[in-house]
Formats: structure tokens, C-alpha cells, sequence
């Protein structure tokens, strides 16, 4: 029986071998790898990792202008099998983003045309296409005539879509419209705070489509007149208006940091990832830093991911945002190959972002340049590569995507500690707030919390809250689900409150708890002031009036202290779900 007791708890590294990446399937190449491809085209994947998009943009030999088409493929179980016939784009001069919903039936793609490449754009818009029937219909089209498309991002469940175009002062503009039944309809416009920031260079939405962030690379921020920091700005749908979200996330202050040339956001909009194109290190390589919503403020996640064996390329977070993938195409592999790719899946474990060597997957060849392009699927045991290999040029490389896929194993060490660093002893009628440190990166992370002694001096609930009952001294249990004999443990100290008794006092009613957003306290007469804190005892919220807005909240376990009249205190646990 594996059994790990803590009483002072320091979240160290363990690792030990786990299963590795393998592929999945097939490598989709270039279908016509004699004709000569002129970017990489962009890619996309379902939320489930079984539906892959990929785009080519191609030039005829004898012709003033480029084509290009796209191809969905779904992941039948041995190999990837072609959805439909090619989605055409002739007279493409570029396509510019691909976004598949959720279920990978529903594809929008962003596209700019000409007909003649000296003249340049004549044309550019967003097309919606749906599966139906072994056939990609389109149904819908955003026409933007010659005003140039930056970036699109399609709602998992493809009824909200933000798209990216110029202003004349290249500003940018970011328009988010909404499906209701067949029609579409615009639900706001969101632009930059600076002239010449590039504002919506970059954005992705959240899963319900209610959350978006943009990046804006050239905004000055609190640089001088010839820098770029660069910057990120989060928004929330309140279902009338879209409503900034925490502070600008600025870029450092170098002559051209960039940040947000390139960003993504977790499925419920609280964590976020943002990019920076050039961090003015010798090499000029860029780096990338990850932040999540506390209250109202965007806090950073861990470490920065630098340029550490070569410049990154792209990313991309999981669902829960605990897990992401960082392409490095340059990067030379351990045996001398240069230019091989590299992509690093690090995951989120006691406050830092942890990488192994069985999370890093390699090209398979010199200048296969995988990592190109990454995607990530929502539990993140998937990802799809892009990369363009074969020769040292990469304008004739051979375009390809590979998919690789790993399955959880049983965890071999959980280690159990309290949040941001408490006391293990608390008195009677507080709470404390538990976290676990689970081993290795990608064993299953499913937790169940007990007591394993003294059960009748506290309790603990699923989220590893706390409660203290009666002076004494307990044992708190995190099992693996998946094995029960695999566990770590702590211990707590109960000691009796000498100040405020437990107060069991029922004049007042919380509703509803748990609550999504907004909270409620009833006799309103009897009440001077409403404090809402965290479960380690730092005040977050104040209010004299007898409702509290948790919406920008995250999900997880508070104290509400009820201040009566009389001075009198009652302390209430709440659930923000």
C-alpha cells in the first residue's frame, strides 16, 4: 500500500517512466507534393481530438494567382478517413484561420482572394460550412470585400463567431455575431485602446462563446514611443454588453516584446495563454507566459516558456486549461538532427508548469519542422503537429499533420498541502483549504477526500475543504480514484475557538448556494455589511447591500462573514459553481 503522511508539506519533483506519446493513425501529407505550396495553410481539431482540419494554398505553374482548398479528416479508430470532398477556395490568395466546433461537423474559415497577385486582395470573408450527409455545405458567408481578415474563432458549439478585420488606422476591429435558428446577428464590436496596436491580431473565444481575448502585439503599453510591449485584453458577454475582464495583460518593456501575436484561452475563459513574437533575446526568439482569473485580476501562471532549444512557434491549452503544448519547430534533437521540431506538453502541478522527458515529441526527420503547428484536444492526451518537411527550403517542403494520443496511468505519488502556503492548525468552526500535488504528469487526476481519523473533530468535502468541529487532531485523506490504495495524507490540528463560538443562528438564508453568479441574503434590516472571503482568510468582496455578483468569480469554496447590526459575525461557507 502506497502511503505518503505529510504534517509540513513542500511540493517537490518525482518523476518516474510513463507511457510515452505514440502516433494515431496515418501522417496526412501534401496531396500534390510536386505542385509548390506558398504557406503553411492553418489547422484545426475537435474538442475530442478525432476531427482534424488542414488547408493548402497553391500556386499553378504559368498562373497569376493561388488556390487553395480544405480537408476535414475524422479518426475512425485504425486510421483518418476524409470527410467530404476538398472544401475549394480558388482565386485564394491566402486562408488565414480554420476553427472547428466542438463535435468537428461545423468548420469556419477565413480566406482573403485575388485574381491577380500583383493587384492584391479583391475580396476577403469567412465562410461557414456543415457536414451533412457526406457533403460540406456552406451556410453562411461574412463578406468584407477588399478589407483584410486577421483571425476568426468559432464557439464549440458553432453559434458564436468572432472575426478580426483592419481599420484604416490599423486599429483593428474584433465583430462577434451570434446564431439564432438560421440567422446571424451581431452581439458587439469590440476595438483597441491605441492606434497601430494590431488589436485582434490574434483571438479565440471561450467554449459557451460568452469570453473572448485579443491580442493587440504593437500596443505601446507603458513603453516608450519606439517600443512594443505588446498586450492582451479579456472580454466577458453579459448577454446585453461585452465587459472587460481584469487588467491589460502588457508585454515587458522592450523595444518589440509583442505579446499577443498569438494567445488561447481555456474552455471556461478563466485561464489564458499569450505569445510573444520576440522577446529581443540575441536570438530574437519568442516566449510565452500563461495567467488565470482570481477575482478580477489576471495572475501568472508559473514559469515562462522560453526559447530554451529553439524559437516557439505556437501552442495550445487543454479544456481546463492545465495543460498545454508548445511547438518549437527549429529545435535539433538529441541526436545532432537540426531542425527535427520539438513540442513540449507541460502540465500545471504545485504552482509551476512541469515538463518530462517522455512529454517531449520529436520530429522523425532533419527539417521535418514539426511543431509548426499545435492543437490540443480538451482532455489534453491529444494533439495534432503540423510541420513542413524534407528539404532545407521550407517554400518546397512537404506540408504534413501528425496526431499523437497517450492514455493516463495510475498516479505514483500524491502529495497533499494546504493552499497558498496555511498553517496545518486551525480553530473550531474555520475552514482550510487543501490541494494535492499529483504524480506523474498525465496520471489520472481524479481525487477522492476523507477523513482517515478523528472524522468526528472535522470534515472534508470533494473540493478538499476543510472544516474544523471539535478540538483534536485529524488525518485528511486524497485517494486516487482509480486505486484507493494509492494516497497522500495530512495533518491538521483542531484547537477550540476561545473568540466566536460556532453560531447556528438561522434568521438569515443564503439563496442559492451554490450559485453560479448572483448571491442573496435574506433580512436585509438585521444586516451592516456583507465580506467575502477566501477559504484562507483574505478578503475579496465587500458590500453593504445584501446581494454579492460572483460571476467573475471562480469556481470553488469562500466564507461569507454576515456583519449584524449588533457587531455580532456569522460565518457562512459558500459554493460558486
Amino acid at each position: 500500500m502506497k502511503k505518503i503522511l505529510f504534517l509540513i508539506i513542500c511540493c517537490f519533483p518525482l518523476f518516474v517512466f510513463c507511457q510515452s506519446w505514440q502516433q494515431l493513425g496515418q501522417t496526412i501529407s501534401d496531396p500534390a507534393p510536386s505542385i509548390r505550396y506558398v504557406n503553411e495553410g492553418p489547422q484545426s481539431m475537435s474538442k475530442d481530438g478525432k476531427v482534424i482540419a488542414t488547408s493548402y494554398i497553391y500556386n499553378n505553374s504559368g498562373t497569376a494567382y493561388y488556390d487553395g482548398f480544405v480537408q476535414v479528416y475524422q479518426y475512425d479508430g485504425n486510421s483518418w478517413q476524409q470527410l467530404g470532398s476538398n472544401i475549394n477556395f480558388p482565386f485564394t490568395y491566402a486562408l488565414i484561420s480554420l476553427s472547428l466546433s466542438e463535435d468537428g461537423k461545423t468548420v469556419a474559415v477565413g480566406y482573403e482572394s485575388t485574381d491577380d497577385l500583383i493587384y492584391g486582395i479583391v475580396s476577403a470573408g469567412i465562410r461557414i460550412y456543415e457536414y451533412h450527409e457526406n457533403n460540406w455545405e456552406q451556410v453562411k458567408e461574412f463578406n468584407y470585400n477588399e478589407v483584410e481578415i486577421l483571425s476568426i474563432s468559432l464557439s464549440n458549439d458553432a453559434n458564436t463567431l468572432a472575426i478580426t478585420n483592419w481599420e484604416q488606422n490599423i486599429n483593428g476591429t474584433v465583430k462577434i455575431y451570434r446564431k439564432t435558428g438560421n440567422d446571424w446577428s451581431s452581439i458587439g464590436t469590440l476595438t483597441g485602446e491605441e492606434s497601430g496596436e494590431f488589436f485582434g491580431y490574434s483571438t479565440k473565444l471561450s467554449s459557451d462563446g460568452n469570453t473572448i481575448i485579443a491580442g493587440a502585439p504593437f500596443s505601446k503599453g507603458g513603453g516608450g514611443l519606439l517600443s512594443n510591449p505588446g498586450a492582451a485584453y479579456v472580454y466577458n458577454y453579459n448577454g446585453t454588453s461585452w465587459q472587460r475582464i481584469g487588467q491589460r495583460i502588457d508585454g515587458d518593456n522592450f523595444q518589440y516584446s509583442l505579446l499577443g501575436s498569438n494567445v488561447d484561452i481555456s474552455l471556461d475563459g478563466k485561464t489564458v495563454a499569450v505569445g510573444i513574437s520576440n522577446s529581443m533575446s540575441p536570438a530574437g526568439s519568442g516566449y510565452m507566459r500563461t495567467y488565470r482569473l482570481d477575482g478580477n485580476t489576471w495572475k501568472k501562471l508559473g514559469n515562462d516558456f522560453t526559447n530554451d532549444v529553439s524559437n516557439i512557434t505556437s501552442f495550445g491549452l487543454n479544456g481546463n486549461g492545465n495543460i498545454i503544448a508548445v511547438g518549437k519547430y527549429g529545435a535539433t534533437n538529441t541526436d545532432g538532427n537540426v531542425g527535427v521540431g520539438v513540442t513540449q506538453i507541460y502540465q500545471y502541478i504545485c504552482s509551476n508548469w512541469v515538463l518530462t522527458d517522455e512529454n517531449k515529441i520529436y520530429g522523425s526527420a532533419q527539417y521535418d519542422r514539426q511543431g509548426l503547428q499545435v492543437n490540443v484536444n480538451n482532455d489534453g492526451k491529444m494533439v495534432a503537429l503540423g510541420g513542413r518537411g524534407g528539404t532545407l527550403n521550407i517554400n518546397t517542403a512537404t506540408k504534413f499533420i501528425k496526431v499523437y494520443s497517450r492514455d493516463n496511468i495510475l498516479p505514483s505519488s500524491i502529495q497533499v498541502s494546504t493552499a497558498n502556503q496555511q498553517s496545518t492548525i486551525i480553530e473550531a468552526g474555520q475552514y482550510l483549504q487543501l490541494k494535492t500535488c499529483i504524480y506523474p504528469s498525465y496520471s489520472y487526476q481524479d481525487i477522492v477526500w476523507s477523513v482517515s481519523s478523528g472524522s468526528d473533530k472535522a470534515s472534508v468535502d470533494q473540493t478538499g475543504l476543510v472544516y474544523g468541529i471539535q478540538p483534536g487532531v485529524v488525518t485528511v485523506r486524497a485517494s486516487s480514484l482509480q486505486s484507493g490504495d494509492i494516497y497522500g495524507e495530512i495533518g491538521i490540528i483542531i484547537k477550540e475557538n476561545l473568540s466566536i463560538s460556532e453560531n447556528t443562528n438561522e434568521e438569515f438564508i443564503i439563496y442559492p448556494n451554490p450559485t453560479e453568479s448572483l448571491l442573496y441574503i435574506s433580512n436585509s434590516k438585521n444586516t451592516k455589511l456583507l465580506e467575502l472571503l477566501s477559504v484562507d482568510g483574505r478578503l475579496l468582496l465587500k458590500s453593504s447591500e445584501t446581494k454579492l455578483n460572483l460571476n467573475y468569480f471562480p469556481k470553488g469554496n469562500y466564507i461569507l462573514k454576515i456583519i449584524k447590526n449588533n457587531g455580532e459575525i456569522i460565518s457562512k461557507k459558500v459554493i460558486k459553481k
